[in-house]
């Protein structure tokens, strides 16, 4: 607002105003200096700070780089769940055992999908088990189809995992491929049922292998600390494996050493890491380990036994599996290798080898016994059925010119003699049963009945000729030979005997009837048994009709009596049996 004109107006002066202008200017200039001098000074320390941090994130990345490569070429299929089941990390491997991705599984929950599903019920308890339980380790062995459709078994392991602060994590899970196992397994038990058949006295010791064979000694650990970032999992992943785990690098140096290889071979991990890989082997066989090493340096090594030299001097065989880990230039970074003790399965391997050798040679006597048995048996034979017929002549002889008691006494004489030698010709039927293996082929059922019939002139014999082929061999007459035989030797001179053959239900149904004295109803069970005797008059040795039994079933059927007329024992007997029609 302007003064009142009648007010004077002061005038200003330049000398003050010049002054106070530079006076602000030099205070200015000072500040804008203080100022610059710090900005320069926060510079270099944020310049040293984003250094420090590059180079903190470059060895994380390195880090990581070096244990997702780890994890990722592990021979087993590792996983790692969270608490409500789903995937969080698949090994690359499980695509080896299973023909399925890590992206598939972990994409799309197909756990129910490719276990076998007698075994999905078990895999099920074993997760309940797992979750109410977050304290133990578990185990499960289960079969899996593969993405092909072939089944294979896993032998699966895991345990819970926990942060820092005590947080459930989830569940880290190991799964082996132990297929081969489980086959070599079911070969071993057949084995042992087969050697426990032929040797009985044997069977105690081969079942305490047997088991041997079948325990394995897994030892647990659970991690102590918890994963709290992808480095602290990746070297949970090898320390806290199941399988002892080793890392060398191209010149062989000891990189890693797990948890359960130092309780392989006692020695602790500070030990031995920075130790050449000779170390561990015995001084024996150390060149050929070295070999198998250096062979792995360009192919994969896989289920080789390499002998492990432990630190009190034991030696235990282990059966290992290798892969090398690759730069990006394709040059050897490093060769990881895990393993399985099979100390114990080798030592029950020479043992079964030493029983089997034994048997072997405790068969061999047996069958150079059952020779020299064999041989003096045609000897006897051959001798006693020269003697008989030696007999059997002058035995006719005295009963043609003998009369009265000596006739009587010389035909009970010729009777014995012929008993002898129906004897023989049992026993040479019963050796040719034990020899002859042959499969049953077809046979003229008709021509073979017709035959025998006509070995026995003057007997009462009727038969219905019908033409039929079945499942038998060159001894089939014998059975014939042996139901005739006994009809007229039970039966006496008048008896009347039918044979009938029927079809019923596409089996053939033989019958051989006779009118004799029959056979009790408490000594029919009894009658087809070796050696019964006293069945049917006191007469026989009870061979034929055991022999008859033998031949029947070897051809697939079965033999049995009845009485010819039912309810009435005393008015003769049906001797029954059946033989497979032949196509």
């Amino acid at each position: 607002m302007p003064a009142p004109p009648d007010t004077p107006r002061k005038k200003s002066d330049p000398t003050r105003q010049d002054e106070a202008v530079r006076d602000v200017s030099a205070e200015v200039e000072r500040l804008v200096t203080e100022r610059l001098q710090e900005l320069q000074i926060e510079n270099k320390a944020l310049r040293r700070e984003v250094a420090r941090l590059q180079h903190t994130e470059t060895i994380l990345r390195e880090s990581e780089e070096k244990y997702r490569l780890i994890a990722d070429f592990t021979y087993d299929w590792e996983e790692w769940t969270d608490p409500r089941g789903s995937y969080v990390y698949v090994s690359p491997s499980s695509e080896r055992i299973t023909g399925y991705s890590a992206a598939d599984l972990t994409a799309d929950p197909m756990i129910q999908r490719i276990i076998h599903p007698e075994d999905w019920n078990a895999w099920k308890e074993h997760v309940k088990e797992f979750h109410s339980n977050r304290t133990d380790p578990g185990n499960i062995d289960f079969r899996v189809v593969t993405k092909s459709g072939d089944i294979r078994w896993i032998s699966h392991y895991c345990q819970p995992v926990y942060s820092t602060d005590g947080v459930f994590l989830g569940r880290r899970g190991s799964n082996r491929e132990i297929t081969e196992r489980k086959q070599a397994e079911g070969a071993l038990e057949t084995a042992y049922a087969e050697l426990d058949d032929r040797v009985r006295e044997r069977t105690a010791e081969l079942s305490s292998v047997n088991t041997q064979l079948h325990v394995e000694i897994e030892e647990r650990k659970r991690a102590e600390e918890a994963l709290r970032s992808t480095s602290d999992y990746l070297e949970s992943l090898i320390n806290y494996a199941n399988a002892p785990i080793i890392v060398w690098d191209s010149d062989q140096t000891i990189t890693r050493f797990n948890n359960a290889f130092e309780r392989l071979t006692e020695y602790t991990a500070g030990e031995v890491i920075g130790q050449k890989l000779d170390l561990l082997f015995p001084e024996d066989t150390r060149d050929e380990s070295i070999a198998k090493i250096q062979r792995s340096q360009t192919e994969h090594w896989e289920s080789i036994e390499i002998p492990i030299l432990r630190k009190d001097g034991d030696i235990r065989i282990a059966l290992w599996n290798s892969a090398n880990m690759y730069d990006e230039k394709g040059d050897l970074l490093a060769t990881i290798a895990q393993g399985q003790d099979i100390t114990k399965r080798k030592q029950a391997e020479k043992a079964l080898q030493r029983h089997t050798d034994e048997l072997i040679r405790l068969n061999r006597k047996l069958d150079e016994a059952h020779r020299e048995a064999n041989m003096y048996l045609d000897i006897m034979t051959h001798d006693v059925r020269n003697a008989n017929n030696v007999s059997g002549m002058y035995a006719d002889l005295l009963v043609e010119l003998l009369a009265g008691d000596q006739w009587l006494y010389a035909r009970k004489l010729r009777d014995s003699i012929g008993r002898s030698s129906e004897i023989l010709r049992n026993v040479a039927t019963i050796r040719r049963l034990q020899q002859e293996s042959n499969s049953p082929i077809p046979v003229n059922l008709d021509v073979v009945i017709k035959e025998e019939i006509g070995n026995f002139p003057g007997v009462s014999i009727q038969y219905d000729s019908r033409r039929v082929d079945v499942l038998a061999d060159g001894l089939l007459p014998v059975i014939f030979t042996n139901l005739l035989g006994n009809a007229v030797k039970f039966g006496g001179p008048d008896v009347e005997i039918a044979i009938r053959v029927e079809e019923p239900d596409g089996k053939v149904l033989i019958s051989v009837e006779d009118t004799g004295p029959g056979v009790p109803d408490e000594m029919k069970e009894k009658l087809f048994h070796r050696f019964e005797r006293g069945v049917r008059q006191g007469k026989g040795e009870g061979l034929g009709l055991y022999i008859c039994r033998t031949l029947v079933e070897r051809y697939g059927g079965r033999i049995w009596v009845e009485d010819q007329v039912p309810g009435h024992p005393e008015e003769g007997a049906a001797f029954r049996f059946t033989l497979r029609k032949a196509e």
